[in-house]
């Protein structure tokens, strides 16, 4: 049985080890957090049209990153409400104007950031 329950906690240390340099971000998990937030406390939020994964898809010659779409601030307002205060402060209204973060510079005339999430929380 000991044997049993070191292989165990190895296991569990490998696997802790592999999910922290798995390659997550913060804003990453926060997004994460604050989409199931919302779609526990707001009954006509669809999570399915959050999209919470950074990816970098710029090249040498242009800029193309797409952020989650629920920044961190405006995840830690969401996360710090209860359901109540979500509904009657406007944050269950406001959810579906959630659009995607992307910043991007195809043409070289500078990087715009279009979408996100800030006018959702008070």
């Amino acid at each position: 049985m000991q044997r049993l329950s070191s292989s165990l906690v190895v296991a569990a240390v490998i696997f802790s080890s592999y999910g922290a340099s798995a390659g997550f971000r913060e804003d990453e998990i926060f997004c994460e957090e604050a989409t199931a937030r919302l779609a526990k406390c707001c009954p006509s939020f669809d999570p399915r049209t959050i999209e919470c994964s950074f990816v970098d898809n710029s090249t040498e010659c242009s800029v193309h990153v797409q952020y989650p779409a629920i920044d961190e601030g405006t995840s830690k307002c969401i996360l710090a409400l209860d359901c109540g205060g979500m509904v009657s402060s406007g944050v269950c209204d406001r959810a579906d104007t959630i659009l995607p973060r992307i910043s991007e510079d195809a043409d070289g005339g500078g990087i715009s950031t279009t979408g996100g999430s800030r006018a959702v929380c008070p």
